[in-house]
Parts: C-alpha cells; structure tokens; sequence
C-alpha cells in the first residue's frame, strides 16, 4: 500500500469558568503530530482554551500549539474574560512554526487586547464572512512572528497610528477600514490589488521592514497600487516584490519551453534564446511600466517574472533602504531531461512624486537563464 503518514488528531477543549484563578500547572490542548513516514501526515491544530474569571493569579503554562507534520496545524485559540472586561482577550501562538491558518467563527468580533496576542507564527485568518473590530487610536499590530490575514473585514475606526511588527496580509477584496495618518513597517505588509489605505497617510519602512504582495501565476491580481502623503524607506527597509510575477512559461513574454535551454522571459527587451528554445517577445508601455514580469521557458525549471509597484506620493519620497522588482533566475536541473530553464523577467516600478531624495537602490532586473552542462536557459530582460 501507498497510503503512509497519516494525519494529528487535534487538541480538544478546555472551558473554566471560575470565581478565583490560582495555582500552577499547565492547560494544554495541542494538536498530534502527523505520521513520519515516505508520505508525511499533516499535524493536528491546536484545540481551544476559554477562561472567565473575577481574580486571576494563575502562573502556568496554557498552549493550544499545531501538531507537526508535512505541515504543521494551525495554532488554536486562547480566550480569557475577567468580570471587569467587555470583550475579552484573544491569544493564537503557535511556538515558532510555520501552519496552517486559525480562522475566526463567523460573524462580527471584538477583544480588549488588539493583534498583538497573534504570536510566534500563530495565523489568525479573518474569512469572508468576518468582521474583526481592533480598538484604540495606535494598536500594534501583531507581535513579532504573527500573522493576521484579511479576507473579510477588517475595522480599525478609531486608529490615526498603525505600527506593524508581525505580518499583515490584506487580500484582494477584502475590506479595512481606517482612518490612519500614518503607517509605520517594521514587520511585513503583504498589499494584493486596489488600494484601500488613505491618499494622505505617511509611511515608513524600517529596517527589516518589508512591503510586498503575493505571487501571480496566468493573469494580473496581485499588485502593489498607492497614493501616499509621504514615504520615507530607511536603510534596511525594502518594497521587494523579486519573484511575484506570472509563474514559469506564463505572461505577455514568456520564454519557450524545451527539455534542455529554454528561453528566457521578455518585457522591455526580447528574452534570450536558450540552447534550444526562443526568449519571449517584449510588451508593455515605454512610458508608463505597469506589467508584471512574465516567466521564463522551462517545464520544472522556468524562473518566475517579478511583481508590479505604482506609486503616487504627492510630498517627498525618501529612499534610503531599497525598492526592487527583479526576476528570479532559470534553475539547472531537474529530474529526466529537464536542465537549462529560462530567467524570469524583472516586474515594474512606477514612481511619480514631488520630491524624490535619498541613496536610493530601485531595480527591476530580469533573472539569469539557467547553466547547465546539456543546455543553457536564455536570460530574463529587463523590466
């Protein structure tokens, strides 16, 4: 039989509701781990932990951690209510790796802490049925090493500060509502599409800051777009979309395709040829670059064309960090006759503002083609 690795059963759950909370001890409902074996299970998710309480001097451990396995299930959930609170608070921790996502129940939500008990890798996904309310004027979203994914709605009606030191992710379609004067990134912004942030907000990347958007495989949803007061990228900080363009042998100037030296991705120039196969034509506007990068030739081994930026900054822009739109390079070898794939294309950058200062690094360079002995993929152009 094939059928190995079988998958974590999950965490049950804990409900206590008490006048006085004390002692030591541990409460844990973590999911199992999936099967090691040539097919690896996926692990168990984690349970749920509800406390409500009047006096809390509890000094123990409570987990609702994922199970491992070829991924590792999503954290569970933490909920704990004094008397004195309205809503309650909210903890997803999934020790430091990486899972599946833990998403809200249907229906509108609210809790006296904001993201930052999203922890150590904890995904807290807000559906398309959900609404989750943060409060305050300057929340901090998400501690480090948490991520909180919209899909939803995501409401934010009292913040002029917004600091991110986790992840936010903001997917298309989804809603988030604000009225913010300034953004600071110290953690990640994942952006996919239109634009939903305020025209007049500032914003600042620090260093290990990070704005992006997700990957794209056959046609344009996932872009960067903005109109901003301000924006000041320090050193360190980065708007790096390199390899989130249209998939391998996709896009306007997608390279051919052939078992050894495909071709490589176009865009403002033609790609180059491989050993065997032709690189992509070039497309897009010479004066106003809006394209996704496209993907290099290669069945297993074409690279990835680079993402899309456009944005509109009517004060000063100030680049000290680095803006960067490059295709990934063509890889060697794969199994069989597969060798030599094409180099992605580099993406776009489209900057207009009243001020542009800085030690500025903005690069949109197409990706090398793949150097293998039976045949060399043709390199990327440029974006």
């Amino acid at each position: 039989s094939s059928d190995y690795g079988a998958g974590g059963g999950s965490g049950g759950g804990i409900w206590l509701i008490t006048g006085t909370l004390a002692g030591t001890g541990s409460m844990a409902v973590n999911g199992g781990n999936g099967g090691n074996h040539y097919n690896d299970g996926g692990g168990g998710a984690g349970g749920r932990i509800a406390i409500h309480y009047t006096t809390n001097t509890y000094s123990g451990a409570k987990t609702a951690y994922g199970g491992w396995g070829y991924i590792y299930g999503g954290a569970g959930t933490i909920y704990t209510k004094s008397s004195v609170q309205t809503y309650g608070e909210l903890f997803v921790n999934n020790n430091d790796h990486s899972g599946a996502e833990t998403p809200l129940p249907a229906g509108s939500w609210q809790f006296d802490n904001d993201a930052d008990g999203v922890t150590n890798n904890g995904n807290l996904l807000i559906p398309s049925d959900v609404t989750l309310a943060i409060p305050g004027t300057t929340p901090a979203i998400i501690s480090t090493n948490g991520i909180l994914t919209n899909y939803g709605t995501l409401v934010m009606a009292s913040a002029t500060d917004l600091t991110i030191t986790g992840s936010l992710v903001l997917k298309s379609g989804s809603i988030f509502t604000q009225l913010l004067n300034s953004m600071t990134i110290n953690g990640t912004l994942t952006l996919n599409g239109i634009d939903t942030l305020p025209d007049t907000m500032d914003l600042t990347i620090n260093d290990g800051g990070i704005l992006t958007h997700n990957t794209n495989t056959t046609t344009k949803v996932n872009y960067i777009d903005l109109t901003l007061n301000s924006l000041n990228i320090n050193t360190g900080g980065t708007i790096n979309v390199n390899g989130k363009g249209y998939s391998r042998s996709n896009g306007q100037g997608k390279g051919s395709d052939s078992g050894t030296g495909s071709g490589g991705a176009g865009y403002g120039g033609k790609g180059g040829n491989g050993n065997v196969s032709t690189g992509g034509i070039s497309y897009g506007s010479l004066t106003s670059p809006t394209d996704l990068g496209s993907g290099g030739g290669g069945v297993g081994l074409g690279a990835v064309g680079a993402g899309a930026v456009k944005l509109i900054v009517t004060g000063t822009t100030t680049i000290d960090g680095s803006i960067t739109a490059n295709g990934n390079n063509g890889l060697t070898t794969a199994s069989g006759n597969d060798r030599g794939g094409g180099g992605g294309s580099g993406g776009s950058i489209w900057l207009i503002t009243g001020t542009l200062a800085g030690t500025a690094s903005i690069t949109v360079n197409g990706g090398n083609g793949g150097n293998d002995t039976y045949g060399d993929g043709g390199g990327g152009a440029g974006g």
